[in-house]
């Protein structure tokens, strides 16, 4: 029986990108929805809005979902300095790399439904 090294890079040109580091990042249910909204929106988006578009999240589950790829460096938050209460987030570079695999996703979600 093969065993499964999951400390081993999935690709020689990301080699500090291992699949225990990829499965941490999807592992919770709002990661890949939340990431999605930010990486196809072209402008920041507030929390509140993000909380009706991933209707039924709850707010506690979206700020720990928000700060943990925050901490991952995948999400910018911004507050506002002239109103405290608005705050937005938005995709970084890094996070907007993972467009081509949300579009394969997609078209395979299409091809085997």
């Amino acid at each position: 029986m093969t065993t499964l090294n999951l400390k081993r890079p999935i690709t020689a040109d990301l080699p500090d990108l291992v699949l225990t580091d990829l499965i941490q990042i999807f592992a919770d249910k709002w990661s890949m929805p939340i990431l999605y909204c930010l990486v196809a929106s072209t402008e920041p988006i507030r929390y509140k809005t993000l909380l009706r578009q991933l209707a039924p999240v709850t707010e506690k589950d979206l700020s720990r979902q928000l700060r943990f790829l925050r901490f991952k460096g995948l999400v910018n938050k911004q507050i506002s300095l002239i109103d405290a209460s608005c705050t937005v987030y938005e995709a970084t570079d890094r996070a907007r790399g993972l467009r081509p695999a949300f579009e394969s996703l997609a078209r395979w979600l299409q091809t085997y439904k």
